[in-house]
């Protein structure tokens, strides 16, 4: 056991050592020391702070704002449902006479047809003239060309001849059709009758042709019929014509077969050799 002599000693030695001005000089050193870590930590503990509060107070203010803007697109989004569900209920609503006004134009775009086929059912198309040789009386000039072209005895009285509304094509372009309206319906069936014969039409050493005058929608229709009378014109003993506005007839062995669009298909199959 160490005496309270001896232990008193001790505690006056190491007094004796921290008295020295070297460890003195330490001591201060160390304080020093740490009051320049406790004085850096609290500068940055402080900024540290000032940068938290500046970003929590941005996404404050950011936050404000979204919760604005979606505050404003719930509004926008009621006013939109409540549009669209109005609009709905229009649209049933309008749809029964949508319907029905659709069927009365059906009705009205074939009565203006059919009107304008009546319109036109005094008329022909005379294609194959050259330009420019009508003159200023194209009337008088087509009225002696079908004289030579279907061996007439007299110039057929005519109300109008003139050619298509188009611009004059050019030199070597196709050229314009001539409207023929006949004064007498009787008059344009017999011009008609022997245009249809099959045999080809000369007017000054040209071939020329002769349609009837449709509107173009009918015009479309009929022209399908095209390579089916290519075919049926080397066969003498088959008969061909167009039926209504848009139907063909064929006749062979006194068998009348009428079609609206599989003519060909009937020819290739029991007409042409296999």
């Amino acid at each position: 056991m160490t005496s309270k002599t001896g232990g008193s000693s001790l505690e006056r030695a190491k007094c004796d050592e921290l008295s020295t001005p070297e460890s003195v000089a330490i001591m201060a050193a160390i304080n020093r020391l740490e009051s320049g870590i406790h004085a850096k930590f609290d500068a940055h503990a402080a900024e540290i702070r000032g940068k938290i509060s500046l970003v929590r107070e941005e996404m404050h203010n950011k936050f404000s704002s979204l919760k604005e803007d979606l505050k404003s697109q719930n509004e926008h989004l009621t006013c939109l449902e409540t549009a669209t569900s109005e609009w709905t209920t229009s649209l049933h609503s309008l749809k029964p006479t949508a319907v029905s006004l659709q069927k009365e134009i059906t009705s009205l775009q074939a009565k203006c047809l059919d009107l304008e086929c009546l319109s036109r059912r005094s008329n022909l198309r005379l294609v194959g003239i050259p330009e420019g040789l009508e003159g200023p009386q194209p009337t008088k000039f087509i009225a002696d060309a079908l004289v030579e072209i279907f061996d007439l005895p007299e110039p057929p009285l005519l109300a109008r001849a003139h050619r298509t509304l188009a611009s004059k094509p050019a030199e070597g372009s196709r050229l314009r059709a001539f409207v023929i309206c006949f004064h007498r319906y009787d008059v344009k069936e017999d011009i008609w009758q022997k245009a249809s014969q099959g045999g080809q039409l000369k007017f000054r050493d040209k071939t020329v042709f002769v349609f009837p005058d449709f509107p173009p929608e009918i015009a479309k229709k009929w022209a399908a019929y095209y390579k089916v009378k290519h075919h049926l014109r080397s066969m003498p003993d088959v008969k061909y014509s167009l039926k209504g506005l848009t139907g063909f007839r064929i006749t062979k062995n006194g068998a009348e077969h009428t079609f609206d669009t599989a003519a060909m298909a009937f020819v290739r199959q029991n007409l042409l050799p296999a």
